[in-house]
């Protein structure tokens, strides 16, 4: 399957959606792309959602359903990028978390989608290439 049919969920959607209320069509778009095998994750996504766990078989079990999810790279590239990207954000005086700005170049990178619920990535969609699927 090309990268370019993949959706990948930030780690804001991921928490959305295990809260009980709110965030309905977030909800249903993941459940969606879990349903067509078109969810991916990359590295710094895993880490973050992993390191939240309340214990060691919450981490366990959050990890084996994690890991069957599709895996995008984080080239030594996406990382240059991702700092350029950054870089002209600052100079038009947007201020992201380097995190999100690897995520959105890695989304770029794939050309996948992007499911979020964080504002840092309405404000790069809309000064870069990234590709929202839903957000907040």
């Amino acid at each position: 399957m090309k990268a370019e049919s993949f959706i990948v969920a930030d780690t804001s959607a991921w928490i959305s959606s295990f809260q009980k209320k709110g965030y309905d069509a977030l909800k249903q778009r993941l459940r969606e792309a879990l349903e067509k095998n078109v969810l991916a994750i990359n590295g710094i996504i895993f880490c973050e959602l992993l390191q939240g766990a309340k214990n060691e078989l919450e981490y366990e079990n959050l990890k084996a359903r994690l890991e069957v999810l599709h895996y995008l790279p984080v080239s030594e590239e996406v990382w240059e990028r991702a700092a350029q990207l950054s870089f002209n954000l600052r100079r038009q005086g947007i201020t992201i978390p380097t995190t999100d700005a690897v995520i959105a170049q890695s989304v770029i990178d794939h050309r996948c989608g992007l499911l979020h619920c964080d504002k840092h990535f309405e404000m790069i969609a809309r000064h870069s290439d990234l590709g929202i699927v839903a957000g907040f």
